[in-house]
């Protein structure tokens, strides 16, 4: 989310409002959906870039659950989906906010459904519906960032990748490595060759 995102949706209290002011004139309401704009476009451009870097459909999908789950791409993870739980309640309730919370959710779909018709055609996931599969992992995520957002102490970041990944790698069938405490590397269930090396995440 950055520093830049917490400042505009900070109380005007704080000092790091201060940095934000002119901005501040505007309703709550408009803040967060300024934020929430900005936390997208930003999410998107850096996991274009990333997920170009990686040489299998498996490795970049197990990039997107990592960029949505662990504090690595975000110095202040949890303040970040804080401020998607007050989007949620918003959207609920404010047909402006339910509209970009719907198109929030139809641009990640797409994404997921994108990546596994591409690894489909590569010969690395089984035949599922990738539009039913979207949606699927689409709750999956929500539910964990949930769990994150309220500290949760058996449903940290680290253990929500987990188990998103261990039901992505069933449902599509492929060997997910970290199941073994190794990342980015794949192959096919059953498959006998060594695990196509990708490269690992900075940590």
């Amino acid at each position: 989310m950055g520093l830049r995102l917490q400042a505009c949706w900070a109380p005007p209290t704080s000092a790091a409002s201060r940095c934000c002011a002119p901005r501040l004139r505007s309703s709550p309401t408009q803040l967060l959906t300024e934020a929430i704009r900005y936390s997208e476009d930003t999410w998107y451009a850096q996991g274009q870039r990333r997920l170009a870097e990686l040489p299998t459909a498996a490795a970049q999908i197990e990039e997107a659950v990592a960029m949505s789950c662990l504090p690595e791409a975000d110095p202040e993870p949890h303040d970040s989906w804080l401020l998607w739980l007050d989007f949620w309640a918003l959207a609920a309730r404010n047909p402006r906010v339910a509209e970009l919370r719907r198109t929030a959710d139809e641009r990640w779909r797409d994404l997921i459904s994108s990546l596994v018709r591409s690894g489909q055609e590569a010969g690395e996931f089984r035949a599922v519906d990738p539009d039913d599969f979207a949606i699927m992992l689409d709750a999956l995520l929500d539910g964990c960032a949930i769990q994150i957002a309220l500290d949760d102490p058996v449903a940290d970041p680290e253990k929500c990748f987990e188990l998103c990944m261990l039901f992505i790698s069933g449902q599509l069938g492929f060997e997910w490595p970290g199941s073994q405490g190794k990342r980015g590397g794949y192959r096919k269930a059953g498959q006998a060759d060594q695990p196509i090396e990708a490269p690992q995440k900075g940590r």
